[in-house]
């Protein structure tokens, strides 16, 4: 039996990295949330890897604008909803994601730069 080679992009490879660990999170959220056993226990517009998701990739246009580019329906998530999802992480939620992804990277030992693991690279 021939195996067909992999044809997923390293980009592609990446981002299920990222989504990967986004999910795990939340199957553990009270290691990352500021009141365990209440903070995203009901279903919400705005899960928790959705608020992480969305935090991670933003451009750094206005709030409003944000959301537009991201859910396309401005009214299904305002500014205030997302404001107070966002106030219910703890920082070490991103510290664990971006030291995770790292980690799980090809070529974790060359993600440093001057020995520092780097957290986000602006493309501008």
């Amino acid at each position: 039996m021939i195996k067909k080679k992999s044809t997923v992009s390293f980009p592609e490879h990446l981002k299920g990295v990222y989504d990967a660990i986004c999910t795990q999170m939340e199957s553990e959220p009270l290691l990352y949330v500021k009141k365990a056993g209440t903070d995203f226990t009901r279903k919400r517009k705005l899960s928790m890897s959705d608020t992480i998701r969305s935090i991670t990739c933003m451009h750094g246009g206005s709030l409003n604008k944000e959301l537009y580019d991201m859910y396309k329906d401005s009214s299904l998530i305002t500014p205030s909803a997302f404001v107070q999802q966002r106030n219910k992480i703890k920082l070490d939620a991103f510290k664990n994601l971006f030291y995770q992804f790292n980690q799980k990277s090809i070529g974790y030992d060359t993600n440093t730069f001057c020995g520092c693991q780097i957290f986000a690279v602006d493309g501008s």
